[in-house]
């Protein structure tokens, strides 16, 4: 009898000892989980200019006040130190895995292989997941379908929309069909008299602005005659679908192409909102919320009697 009474004596006291190491040691196995279960966010985009990284800027600020976040804008190889500056400022969340989420259009622009690969370079300790292009996204196609909306009598134009950032020939075949994908699913509903896309060329800064201007305005006069050759002075309409080139409200994508464009197109101006550029960010963050690691019992029992 006296036995059984000290080993329930025994075995209750371990019981209390185990509770008080667990309440004493829960403060700091959270504070270790929350840090291990960060998930660090990297926007990358293409570099635009000054006023264009200024648009990406304020949509990458609201999600970036809830979120462990850093945004690197690419340009060329030089990038490689910008992403290291990126990664190093996510490194100081003591995040456990990174996802990307890629400012772009299409998969197949060659911005984005590129700081794909960097990516792939310079971070090799922290998994890294990419999510798919904003190109790709519910909220790219319903930008554009709201634009689309908004243009009266369609059925009777045929709708151009322009593309940007192929740097060679085989780029462009690859983000036209990425471009016509997203056109025919903004327009669902919307009916023009018959649709296609146009991809320029990057402008090389060693190519003199006449030459880049006359094959610019060559390449928009071919698309938009293709549409009806018996019909050239028809009404025609053009919208920018890109993250295109904008120092300044002056030197914008659509500013230039507005010069160039015959008088019967009419040019449809596309802003990217910041509203839905945040709203695709919080998406993705919700689609990848925290990883958290459950402790087991033994862990505790482990380091309760290390005390």
């Amino acid at each position: 009898m006296l036995f059984w009474i000290r080993k329930t004596i025994h075995i209750t006291a371990c019981f209390y000892v185990l509770i008080f190491g667990l309440l004493n040691t829960a403060p700091i196995y959270s504070a270790k989980l929350e840090q291990a279960g960060q998930t660090g966010f990297l926007v990358v985009a293409a570099d635009r200019g000054t006023a264009g990284n200024e648009e990406i800027r304020k949509a990458f600020n609201a999600f970036s006040a809830s979120h462990p976040a850093a945004l690197v804008f690419v340009t060329d190889e030089h990038s490689r130190q910008i992403l290291q500056s990126g990664l190093s400022r996510l490194n100081q969340h003591n995040i456990g895995r990174i996802v990307v989420l890629p400012l772009f259009i299409s998969a197949a622009e060659p911005r984005y292989q590129l700081i794909h690969k960097l990516i792939s370079e310079e971070n090799q300790t922290i998994p890294v997941t990419f999510t798919k292009p904003y190109g790709e996204s519910d909220f790219a196609i319903e930008a554009l379908a709201t634009r689309l909306r908004s243009i009266k009598r369609t059925a009777h134009q045929p709708l151009l929309v322009i593309g940007y950032g192929a740097q060679q020939d085989t780029d462009r075949r690859a983000m036209y069909s990425d471009w016509m994908r997203i056109i025919k699913q903004a327009t669902q509903g919307i009916h023009f008299r018959s649709i296609n896309s146009l991809i320029l060329l990057e402008e090389k800064t060693e190519e003199a602005p006449e030459i880049r201007k006359d094959k610019t305005k060559r390449q928009l006069s071919g698309a938009l005659a293709s549409f009806d050759p018996a019909n050239r002075n028809g009404k025609k309409q053009v919208v920018v679908f890109a993250l295109g080139p904008k120092h300044d409200d002056t030197t914008s994508l659509e500013t230039r192409l507005k010069q160039l464009l015959p008088a019967n197109a009419k040019l449809n101006s596309f802003e990217p909102e910041s509203g839905y550029l945040t709203k695709w960010m919080l998406q993705i963050a919700n689609d990848h919320p925290p990883q958290a690691t459950e402790l087991s019992l033994n862990q505790c029992q482990s380091h309760t009697s290390t005390q």
